[in-house]
């Protein structure tokens, strides 16, 4: 289940994914952006910040202690959002953004998980599998303490049992 792909339907049903699912993770105490308004095909949200991603692409005095420090956040904040019983879809680096006010939260809810038929344990072991790898364009390590940080905070069997099957099949 866990390479079975997530879609967003696109048009005005990937909309209404994307602003329910930017909901629910707000009701559950996540920062996301807020709706400002929405109508038959758009919406209009809020800015956040900068996206984790490209702050690191292109802070360049951002040394290795930093950089992995903010990997780590993010990999801390996913790791709740998965204790929460939530799924983002991808949580990747680019699905993380970096608030005026140095938090983080999150953007880009468009996959459709919760009709994906991929069980929830599923859907959060690829989703630590694709931060780890979006990590680890920044160095090994980053990718390995962003792991240790998730771990630290959420250690679910069920999500570990699905991640081990799924490197196996990488391997």
């Amino acid at each position: 289940p866990i390479l079975r792909p997530t879609v967003n339907p696109g048009g005005a049903e990937g909309l209404r994914i994307e602003v329910w699912r930017s909901a629910e993770f707000r009701r559950a105490g996540f920062i996301v952006p807020e709706i400002l308004g929405q109508a038959d095909g758009w919406i209009a949200m809020s800015d956040l910040g900068e996206m984790v991603e490209r702050k690191l692409q292109k802070d360049k005095d951002i040394d290795n202690t930093a950089r992995n420090a903010l990997i780590c956040r993010c990999a801390v904040a996913l790791a709740e959002t998965h204790k929460a019983g939530l799924s983002h879809g991808r949580g990747k680096l680019n699905d993380f953004v970096l608030t005026p006010d140095n938090k983080i939260g999150f953007i880009d809810f468009e996959e459709d998980v919760d009709t994906s038929g991929i069980p929830l344990p599923d859907r959060q072991a690829r989703e630590i599998w694709l931060f780890c790898c979006s990590a680890a364009r920044f160095g090994k390590d980053a990718a390995e303490k962003g792991w240790e940080a998730y771990r630290a905070v959420y250690q679910d069997a069920t999500v570990t049992k699905s991640l081990r099957r799924f490197l196996k099949l990488l391997a």
